[in-house]
């Protein structure tokens, strides 16, 4: 997720930011690839098929 922050223009990951991925995760247009461990290092986003 430091990787989206980075690139949406934040120098660390805010509240916003996980703020908006929890809505895209509840939405289903996004799956986190460690769903388990929310707060792991090398967690990643991605796009789901239904978005």
């Amino acid at each position: 997720m430091r990787e989206l922050s980075a690139q949406l223009g934040y120098a660390k990951l805010t509240d916003s930011v996980r703020s908006v991925v929890k809505e895209l995760v509840d939405s289903g247009n996004v799956e986190l690839i460690y769903p388990e461990r929310l707060n792991r290092p090398d967690q990643k986003i991605r796009l789901t098929r239904a978005s």
